[in-house]
């Protein structure tokens, strides 16, 4: 069995060394550089830079190795290459071994070799133990112990160890969460990510700094943990740590120290410190060994023994150079070389081979490749993520509630619009509509896949590293969950809509259109998500996908009949599941079907046109003379769909679906996007400035010189910040629940206090509160400043560093900085004097914090007060309570094990504070200084009327600087720009094409009407590529600047509506120049004008929608949930082009319709290409009549002529009458409530109007979703 196979692993690495691609300097690329970097001659070698260089080392099964050096120093690295994960770099060179074999051979062992990555990425909806329980069902080895022969009974003491193992089984039962869904703390989903790895039971494991996020106590509990594996389980562990206590540090057997990318120290953990000292560096008592060892190659950090000034090497190759003379690096050379026998590790290889045969669990062993690195059968695998996708669908339940909430007002909308069709020639052009609109607003709806398939992208790509599960598995579970959720959603829409508008009353009929729509939308639903598999980049995937639904939605059927296309695009309509869609839903609902023909279509009408024999219907596919016309005559010959045709259309739409998820599941297979690594980035204007002051070393020391001086010319402000009985309370499943207890403390000029406290101590919330950064909640108690209660400027003149990092991806270092200087500091100061600000040091580093504020959990005080010489004053605090400090331990971390009361004993430290004499000294201190304060204060001053503005700058500075910003973003992200350039060029083009040169036949006034109606398809997939650009932005102005108070979120707003126009002008314009024209539209400027600015006022249109909707969306994924309802159920559905103006229900005709900017958008853009236009009918598009005796057809139609709109080809002929329905598009636009020629400029002016009015909605929008922050009160 298994576990009576000791799979173990030594790996070792000799003179590795490493080469990335762009990495190091790399200038930001921008919209210009694109295009300049496709010209062969214009292209530069990409550079290359060593991020490791000659490093060496052995481990072996039981050993634990600590790879420390300071970020940027190739720690990570090293474990990507011991990892096996060597695809980000462009160059790797020297030799690693895993037991006896290579890098390549190794590949197949990837389940046995695993690292553990810096990021937390997981399924927010997921509960804990369902997260790491599809990590150890997916892990289900074929053997198991016989009290475990039970799958779910393995799978579930599996989980509940390792949760257990990690302190985290409380948490068993809550969501994982992330920043918009509320879960369990940052430290235990930490611990979530550690437990997925511990399921692997990899014998090699690498951690990249696995313990951030968790407290000193839980981290050593962590590295105890891999101490046991690695003694009791022969684990081989490789951890890179930037903080290790020493209690941490003593666990590993191992040290490796990078700098600069060279191996400074390897040896034993308990030799290096020693080595260090004796060349000639000082480790202070109770320091931290791995702080020390990192310490010694950074100037400003380390000490030097006196008299070792002029000795102690000072570069990293000087460090390696010393090091690679040393005794210390022949005996661990010696080591590696001599340490095992090929035998030994001949043997490691053989053993993990036969446990992988016994771990395999597989459905059919011939189908299951022998080197597979997944323990699991792939349908076991697709079972595991069937299972997690539907407790990920159970658990986001805002989502499933705005599914419900949009089908289900989809139908209600779409349904009243055409509610109750007539079973007459009334509703012949309408019903095909009715039967098209579920296809169009489904279609649309799927397109939020593209945007959920980049969404759980990272965290697919990881387990697929951990060889949990195949990507492949992955997107055929999203496939499979796709059918419930589809069949219960479109249910709800299909049961009302299918009676509201009144399709036929047959249950056979009933449930072939709901089968067949079903299968369409799972079709779209695969096709999108093929798309966003195949890409790198979603910006590239929202651009095809909305070329993608303009082509389908055009090539239908419905806006261009199958027998109206153009030959060269005809075949797109045979490739088109949407086309086979429409055709056998016409069939359905319309054939074998007799229509009675009714007024208007049956012509002539009036009193005084009685005889039937006399008249025609004017409905393709009738015979002259007819009163009825045969459905499938008319589906056959307008739309070319016929009935024996319904269940051949529904195969092939099943056989597109199939084909589209079998291609998203290979499309994500070998696709997952791999990051290269971090970039430093430069602008080129300003990098070309330093190298310039670069290359002057006198001009360098003169700038020196003169920040010197600027510097002494500031003024340094002395305030003295208190705070007393700090109380916070939050609701907490409708309890209150508080997270702070009376806290209390003070922070004078020069002092530097020190917040320490264990997980769930309330760190970050008390500095949340004391910063003002809380806004919601309630916050009792005094903070004081100076005395006097927080100003109005204290968010913006305080720092505050959180621990987010987030940042304007697209900006320098120096332009991050001068933007928050620029506008956080007096609109006063010169300019010139806050950028000199920014080129002067800063001032000298404390050696050591003077006050430590201790929490303990549920935010109480356990001390307050000087840490004095060594910590000696507050060590002797806790000794005089019963809790002294052993000699050579660390008094940080002695002191948060005590209050955790992880030393035995049972002391109530919240309490002991409270009753001791530092407590009351404390209280008396902070009293006395806010009486000082008050007292030196006198009348109000300057400084008091500075408090009462929100912002150091006007709002129309804000303004100006953030919009110059955004544009700058903008700018650098050419792939926002060229996506959104190529998406108008290559719809525009195809539109063209499609509607080329647009005749003067009645069907030709339908194309016009189509041609611009295609126009409108533009939205959805823009907006959708500026919405998750829209809600990052957001997110950062809302984590850090809108806290900080430095800008006003109107110039937020604002900025984001200006960056966008110059695009949104370019795009309209290049859209107009390639469509307009080949449409054969006139060419006059009158007409022309109109048009193309009628089109620009769109873009600005459907971006201040998109804008509007993502300000208000908690995520980009529920907003592109929500476009369909807004833009497809409301915007399109009443603009009068599906069911025209009089046939809108009269519930909506009179209010809604005339609210619809699309309504006005349609008009301004339809009556200058249509009005003056006169129709010629062609030979098909007449409907012939025939003429009673003794007459001719201009006797015959005279009164009819009269009243009703078109002519008479041929008035003089007494035997058959050739009628053409309109005579110019004036008739056709009468029907679509264009009744002048000036309602055209008249639209275009009230579409400016909704501009206005829409962008205003972005800031109300805004408005309802900002908070004030909460204050003390």
């Amino acid at each position: 069995m298994t576990h009576e196979i000791q799979k173990r692993l030594t790996v070792t690495f000799q003179d590795v060394a490493v080469e990335v691609d762009g990495v190091g300097e790399d200038y930001a690329a921008t919209v210009a550089s694109v295009v300049a970097d496709l010209i062969p001659f214009r292209k530069s070698r990409v550079p290359r830079r060593h991020i490791l260089q000659g490093v060496s080392g052995q481990v072996t099964p039981g050993e634990m190795l600590l790879v420390l050096g300071r970020p940027g120093s190739g720690c990570t690295s090293l474990l990507k290459i011991i990892s096996n994960q060597r695809e980000a770099f462009a160059a790797v060179s020297g030799d690693v071994r895993y037991g006896n074999v290579g890098p390549k051979q190794a590949k197949q062992f990837r389940h046995q070799i695993v690292m553990n990555t810096e990021d937390d990425v997981h399924f927010p909806t997921l509960a804990v133990s369902e997260a790491v329980g599809f990590a150890s069902a997916t892990k289900l080895p074929a053997t198991r112990p016989d009290s475990q022969q039970s799958a779910n009974s393995y799978i579930e003491s599996e989980t509940d160890a390792i949760l257990s193992s990690l302190g985290i089984g409380h948490t068993r039962d809550t969501l994982v969460g992330d920043e918009f869904v509320r879960g369990v703390s940052g430290g235990e989903r930490k611990r979530v990510s550690l437990a997925e790895v511990l399921a692997t039971q990899a014998p090699l494991q690498c951690w990249d700094n696995s313990t951030r996020g968790l407290d000193a106590s839980n981290a050593l509990d962590f590295a105890r943990l891999l101490r046991k594996a690695a003694r009791e389980k022969s684990k081989t562990i490789i951890s890179t740590l930037y903080q290790a206590g020493n209690g941490i540090y003593d666990q590993f057997d191992k040290a490796l120290v990078l700098a600069e990318g060279r191996e400074i120290y390897y040896g034993p953990t308990s030799e290096a410190k020693t080595y260090f000292e004796d060349m000639g560096f000082v480790c202070t008592p109770g320091a931290n060994t791995a702080d020390f060892l990192t310490a010694v190659a950074v100037h400003t950090e380390r000490q030097i023994a006196p008299g070792y000034e002029g000795r102690v090497p000072n570069t990293a190759a000087e460090f390696e150079t010393r090091y690679k003379r040393s005794a210390l690096f022949q005996r661990m050379t010696a080591q590696i070389e001599s340490m095992q026998s090929d035998e030994a590790l001949a043997r490691e290889i053989k053993d993990l081979e036969r446990a992988r045969e016994l771990e395999k669990n597989r459905t059919f062993k011939f189908l299951s490749r022998e080197q597979s690195p997944y323990h699991v059968s792939f349908p076991k695998q697709i079972a595991a993520c069937l299972r997690r996708q539907l407790q990920i669908l159970w658990g986001d339940r805002w989502t499933n509630i705005l599914n419900v909430s949009s089908a289900i007002c989809m139908a209600l909308l779409t349904g009243s619009l055409f509610y109750n069709l007539s079973n007459d020639s009334t509703s012949i052009f309408t019903r095909p509509g009715a039967i098209f609109f579920p296809v169009l607003l489904f279609a649309l709806n799927t397109l939020s896949e593209v945007q959920a398939s980049f969404k759980g992208r990272p965290i697919v790509s990881r387990q697929k590293r951990l060889a949990f599960a195949r990507p492949s598995a992955f997107t055929l579970a999203n496939t499979i969950v796709d059918i419930p959720l589809v069949v219960g959603l479109f249910s709800l829409f299909e049961v009302a809509y299918y009676f509201m508008v009144r399709f036929q009353f047959d249950a056979g009929k009933f449930f072939s259109q709901w089968i067949i729509l079903i299968v369409t939308i799972l079709c779209f639903m695969s096709l999108f998500r093929m798309i966003g598999a195949w890409c790198s980049h979603f910006g590239l995937a929202s651009q095809i996908a909305g070329f993608i639904i303009m082509v389908t939605m055009v090539y239908a059927g419905y806006l261009i009949p199958v027998p109206q296309m153009h030959p060269w695009f005809r075949w797109i309509a045979d490739i088109n599941p949407a086309s086979y869609c429409l055709s056998a839903l016409l069939a359905v609902e319309t054939g074998n079907r007799v229509i009675k023909c009714v007024a208007p279509q049956y012509v002539p009408y009036g009193d005084s046109y009685t005889n039937a024999q006399y008249r025609s219907c004017a409905v393709a596919g009738s015979a002259p003379g007819a009163s009825t016309v045969f459905g499938n005559d008319y589906i056959d010959v307008q739309y070319g769909a016929e009935t024996g045709d319904i269940w051949r259309n529904f195969g092939i739409i099943v056989a597109f679906w199939v084909f589209f998820a079998i291609m998203a599941a290979v499309g994500l297979e070998i696709n997952l996007s791999r990051d290269a690594g971090a970039r430093i980035l430069f602008d080129r204007r300003s990098r070309q400035k330093e190298l310039a002051s670069y290359g002057d070393p006198e001009k360098s020391l003169r700038s020196s010189d003169s920040s010197s001086g600027d510097e002494e010319g500031l003024s340094v402000g002395r305030t003295i910040f208190t705070f007393k009985d700090i109380d916070y309370v939050v609701q907490h499943m409708g309890k209150e629940k508080q997270l702070l207890h009376k806290v209390s403390g003070y922070v004078k000029p020069g002092q530097l206090v020190a917040l320490m406290g264990s997980s769930g101590a309330g760190k970050t919330t008390l500095m949340d509160v004391l910063a003002q950064r809380k806004d919601s909640g309630r916050i009792e108690g005094s903070i004081m400043v100076n005395g006097k209660p927080q100003g109005m400027s204290f968010q913006r003149t305080t720092g505050y560093c959180e621990q987010n990092d987030v940042h304007e991806p697209t900006a320098t270092v120096l332009e991050s900085l001068l933007f928050s200087a620029r506008l956080r500091q007096s609109y006063d100061v010169p300019d010139e004097e806050k950028q000199h600000r920014y080129n002067s040091e800063s001032g000298p580093l404390f050696e050591a914090f003077d006050v430590l504020l201790l929490l303990a959990k549920g935010g109480r005080t356990t001390y307050f007060g000087p840490m004095g010489k060594h910590s000696s004053t507050v060590l002797d605090y806790f000794a005089r309570h019963g809790a002294p400090c052993a000699e050579h331990t660390n008094p940080a971390e002695h002191i948060v094990d005590v209050v955790q009361g992880r030393q035995g004993d049972s002391i109530d430290w919240p309490q002991e504070w409270l009753g001791s004499e530092e407590y009351r000294h404390t209280l008396a201190e902070l009293e006395e200084l806010n009486r000082i304060q008050m007292s030196e204060k006198g009348e109000t001053g300057e400084d008091e009327v500075e408090d009462t503005a929100d912002f150091a700058t006007p709002v129309r500075h804000q303004i100006m600087l953030v919009t110059r910003r955004q544009c700058l973003a903008l700018w650098r992200n050419p792939d926002y720009i060229w996506n959104k350039i190529g998406l108008h060029v290559t719809q525009s083009l195809f539109a063209g094409f499609t509607f080329w040169m647009i005749g003067d036949g009645t069907f030709d006034l339908q194309l016009r009407l189509m041609s611009i109606f295609n126009f409108v398809f533009v939205a959805p997939a823009c907006i959708n590529q500026l919405q998750p650009l829209f809600i990052q932005n957001r997110s950062i102005f809302e984590t850090r600047e809108k806290k900080s108070k430095v800008y006003h979120w109107l110039a937020f707003i604002t900025a984001q509506l200006l960056a966008e126009i110059p695009v949104l002008i370019l795009c309209g314009t290049l859209y107009f120049g390639c469509w307009y024209f080949t449409s054969g539209f006139p060419v006059t400027a009158s007409h022309s004008g109109q048009v193309y600015l009628q089109m620009i006022l769109y873009e600005f249109l459907y971006t201040s929608i998109g804008q509007a909707i993502a300000a208000y969306s908690p995520d980009a994924y529920f907003a592109a949930l929500a476009n369909p309802l807004i833009i497809g159920g409301a915007l399109i559905n009443f603009c009068g082009v599906v069911v025209p103006y009089d046939q809108i229900q009269p519930f909506w005709r009179y209010w809604l319709y005339y609210l619809d900017p699309f309504q006005y958008l349609i008009g301004g853009l339809l009556e200058p290409v249509t009005w003056d236009v006169k129709i010629t009918c062609k030979t098909s598009e007449y409907t012939y009549i025939p003429v009673p005796p003794n007459s001719t057809c201009g006797e015959y139609l005279h009164d009819f002529l009269s009243t009703a709109t078109g002519y008479v080809a041929d008035p003089g002929n007494s035997s058959m009458c050739a009628y053409c329905e309109y005579s110019t598009g004036a008739d056709y636009l009468r029907t679509f409530n264009i009744n002048e020629s000036y309602y055209g400029w008249r639209d275009v002016g009230i579409t400016a109007l909704f501009c206005l009015s829409s962008y205003a909605l972005v800031f109300l929008m805004m408005n309802f979703r900002s908070k004030a922050t909460k204050t003390a009160s």
